[in-house]
């Protein structure tokens, strides 16, 4: 089993947010329009969606 932190899960998500040239607000309307600008957007959100607050 491996046990995140808080701060390094937000962390490592805010990082992927970054790579993909997002913020948690574009992707969350993303997931709200079920409109996704790419693969690894909507792999992301099935992550971490709803865990980071807006």
């Amino acid at each position: 089993m491996i046990i995140v932190s808080d701060e390094d899960f937000r962390s490592q998500a805010m990082e992927s947010l970054a790579a993909l040239g997002l913020t948690y607000e574009e992707l969350a309307q993303q997931a709200e329009q079920r409109d996704f600008s790419s693969a690894r957007a909507h792999a992301l959100w099935v992550s971490i969606g709803g865990t980071i607050a807006r």
